[in-house]
């Protein structure tokens, strides 16, 4: 049962360009979220990061809200399944990736931060995430540009109450608009 802070099936997808302000924002607007005491969210969810060594990027992980983390990609893997120059084990969104989205389903708002290309096609996490736009529970998701279309289609029918790209122009701005549609939907236009 959820606490009712953020409407339910207010769901929200951020996209833009590759270093765009995506995952900053979304960051930003959870922490406005949270800023009003005893009306904080319950998070649940799921983000994506890079891993480094010596400056340069060489794998990604991805991180259950529980903290449960796994690499999902990265330059010393086999390379029998690869996107880019990394091999990936697409493994850790079907179970680590779909157990946190499932799991994330309880609680007031579930963020998913990111989802790319590379996992739209694997079945068990996109139904999860399906899943979570079709629950009670908000949605608060990051989409790469060039995955948007896809994740779209698997989410065809899903209640969506904003798109919202991010530009140089609107970065700064988007934060506060992304919190005023979670805590206050628009109006059905119907």
């Amino acid at each position: 049962m959820t606490s009712g802070r953020v409407p339910p099936s207010r769901n929200v997808v951020v996209t833009g360009a590759i270093g765009s302000g995506k995952s900053t924002a979304v960051a930003r607007a959870l922490e406005i979220l949270g800023e009003i005491p005893g009306e904080a969210p319950t998070i649940g969810g799921l983000r994506t990061g890079p891993i480094s060594e010596g400056g340069s990027k060489v794998g990604s992980y991805l991180e259950a809200a529980s903290g449960q983390r796994a690499t999902f990609a990265h330059l010393g893997f086999s390379r029998d399944v690869a996107f880019g120059p990394w091999g990936v084990d697409l493994e850790v969104f079907s179970g680590l990736g779909a157990r946190a989205v499932e799991e994330a389903r309880g609680r007031d708002l579930v963020v998913l931060d990111e989802l790319g290309i590379m996992e739209v096609s694997v079945d068990p996490f996109a139904e999860a995430v399906a899943g979570a736009f079709g629950s009670p529970s908000a949605v608060l998701a990051v989409i790469q540009e060039r995955a948007l279309d896809l994740w779209l289609e698997r989410l065809e029918g899903a209640e969506i109450a904003a798109i919202l790209t991010v530009t140089e122009r609107n970065r700064d701005d988007l934060p506060e608009r992304i919190a005023a549609i979670l805590r206050d939907p628009p109006a059905d236009p119907a």
